[in-house]
């Protein structure tokens, strides 16, 4: 957290700085307290308490030795004591001075008989081939794997069976094929790979209408039964109200609509009101007109 603009003062600095072993970490974390303390001559004074931080020190092969022990790999070496690690890498003493860290595993040589004692480890072949992927590996390149990976259930989905009745109750929570195949995939594969597809998604809404659908008279007219005017008509099914005006279908379809007026047709009216003043004036949609007023 920031601290407030002259909070660092020469007592809260020095107490600081008691509490970190080097001049790097400590002005890291608080540089604000660390500038304080250099720019008015105190800092050598505060930090006397401290070690040499890495790169002061005299890194000879011995020191780089020593070092080195403190730890049990090369990264860790490195993560800890990075000055270290680089002048041992420069002068090429890295290997010599962690000959401790290796540890030489033995090779295993994966024989049918070493393969089928790991498999039997596994249920799913996925888990063997991911977690032991040399023996599986083995296994693929000499043929033995249908026989060492007999006991094994192919897939971790076998043990659940996909009867028509679950996947007619998953269908139900869906409303188009599309997201009961994306958020269900293993019941709608399974649906479709016995053939019950079609069956239990009868309720389902297509989204995709087939071909051409809109070319035909029935389908405009029950599209256009859902408007009460040409102009909500237009706005929310602009594609199928063109093709009816194109094929002439149009006033036949939209008969049962409430006209409207335009820029030439409009209806002039007035409100009258106690003091016998009147307002009037153009529209060419009465009813909006009436609702916007009540507004």
């Amino acid at each position: 957290m920031r601290k407030k603009r002259g909070y660092w003062t020469k007592e809260r600095a020095f107490e600081k700085a008691l509490e970190f072993n080097n001049k790097r970490d400590f002005k890291k974390k608080h540089i604000a307290a660390y500038e304080l303390l250099r720019k008015n001559g105190w800092l050598d004074n505060a930090c006397s308490h401290m070690r040499n931080i890495a790169h002061q020190v005299k890194w000879t092969e011995e020191k780089c030795q020593e070092e080195a022990l403190k730890y049990k790999t090369k990264s860790e070496f490195k993560n800890n004591c990075s000055w270290g690690y680089l002048v041992a890498q420069r002068n090429g003493w890295v290997n010599k001075i962690t000959q401790h860290y290796k540890k030489h595993k033995p090779k295993i040589k994966w024989t049918k008989e070493k393969c089928q004692e790991e498999a039997n480890d596994y249920q799913y072949r996925v888990d063997f081939s991911k977690l032991s992927s040399k023996a599986y590996g083995a296994c693929v390149r000499n043929g033995w794997l249908n026989e060492v990976c007999q006991h094994m259930e192919k897939s971790r989905m076998k043990s659940f069976k996909w009867s028509k009745e679950k996947c007619q109750n998953i269908a139900l929570k869906y409303k188009h094929r599309k997201e009961f195949q994306t958020k269900h995939k293993n019941a709608y594969s399974a649906a479709r790979y016995n053939g019950w597809l079609d069956e239990i998604c009868e309720h389902m809404e297509l989204k995709k209408l087939p071909n051409r659908y809109w070319h035909d008279l029935k389908n405009c007219k029950t599209e256009a039964l859902k408007y009460e005017t040409k102009t909500d008509f237009v706005r929310n099914a602009q594609h199928v109200y063109n093709i009816s005006l194109k094929n002439g279908w149009l006033d036949e379809i939209c008969e049962h609509m409430i006209p409207r007026g335009d820029k030439y047709r409009r209806c002039i009216y007035s409100y009258e009101f106690d003091d016998n003043c009147v307002y009037v004036g153009l529209t060419n949609d009465l009813e909006r007109r009436k609702r916007d007023r009540k507004k």
